[in-house]
């Protein structure tokens, strides 16, 4: 029984790991050939900041399930470096859904939230960001040297439980109660004043938010606060196996709320899409399975990124 959970729990952290740098990648790809003359925008810039967290954390996640499949012994030094790389990256990667939440706030009341210019806010972003994933690295460090491999053990690659609320539970309950204020206050200051295509975009980018990070991460806080206060019972193996899903999906969640709901990103897809040889009908049909917001929009704009990209690729 034991070794049945721990073989179902690699190869969950498996697929859905793979999952998720897939899509990361794909994201993190479509930055590869900017348009010339053209600078990134900035909500873009901040997605592709999200995308390199999950790439790293997922990735790590994912060459850690290769190891439990195969039954490959780790060296102590990858232990040292995927163990607070997972904890770090994914802490960093809920973090930078609260900057680019506060950033649709700040787009809007601009006055009472803006921080500047975007060069001082970028700054303010990763200091803030990393201020608040690195403790929870650092600390996993500090508790990997001292309990060589418990990092990389299978379901075990977090930090001690008396760590658990300081860097686990406290980040993620902050980084979800951040999304739901800043999603409120978009909500609240879409007043008649903006157009009704602006006040319908930016309320749904605000709730969908929302629902990646509660869906992504409250199982993960039940279980670690369940863990970390000694809870045992055959009723928690079901709720740590749907944490595990959720928390190592949010990297693929990410890609898909994030990613192509920006203009730039989606423009970026089609072109790396028509690079790569596809057509336009699977091109639209992807992108309208998996964006949430304006499918029959992109669905022309992909076409037209498609037909002048194959215009290009004629010259």
């Amino acid at each position: 029984g034991r070794g049945m959970r721990r073989l179902g729990l690699a190869i969950i952290t498996l697929v859905c790991s793979f999952f998720s740098v897939a899509g990361s990648a794909c994201v993190i790809a479509a930055f590869g050939r900017p348009k010339p003359n053209r600078p990134t925008p900035k909500t873009a810039r901040l997605i592709f900041y999200l995308a390199s967290s999950d790439l790293l954390w997922c990735a790590a996640s994912f060459l850690l399930a290769v190891a439990w499949l195969v039954h490959a012994g780790l060296p102590r030094w990858s232990c040292l470096v995927l163990s607070p790389l997972i904890v770090g990256g994914r802490t960093a990667s809920l973090m930078w859904t609260c900057v680019l939440a506060y950033d649709v706030l700040s787009s809007v009341k601009k006055r009472a939230w803006n921080l500047g210019k975007f060069r001082r806010r970028e700054t303010t972003y990763f200091v803030f960001v990393y201020c608040v994933s690195l403790p929870g690295a650092v600390a996993t460090l500090l508790h990997e040297i001292q309990h060589p491999g418990t990092g990389c053990k299978v379901g075990q690659e977090t930090m001690a439980p008396w760590m658990e609320y300081a860097f686990q539970v406290v980040p993620v309950v902050m980084g979800c109660i951040l999304n739901v204020v800043c999603c409120c206050l978009v909500w609240q200051a879409m007043t008649r004043a903006f157009p009704h295509s602006v006040r319908l975009r930016r309320r749904q980018l605000a709730f969908y938010y929302v629902v990646a990070g509660v869906v992504c991460w409250t199982p993960v806080i039940l279980v670690e606060c369940l863990l970390a206060a000694g809870t045992t019972g055959p009723f928690l193996d079901p709720i740590v196996t749907l944490a595990r899903i959720t928390m190592l999906s949010s990297g693929f969640v990410n890609a898909v709320i994030f990613g192509l709901q920006d203009r730039h990103v989606r423009a970026g897809f089609a072109r790396a899409a028509a690079r790569m040889g596809c057509t336009r009908t699977l091109c639209a049909l992807v992108v309208c399975c998996t964006s949430c917001l304006g499918c029959r929009g992109f669905r022309r704009r992909a076409v037209l990124g498609l037909r002048a990209s194959s215009a290009e690729g004629r010259r």
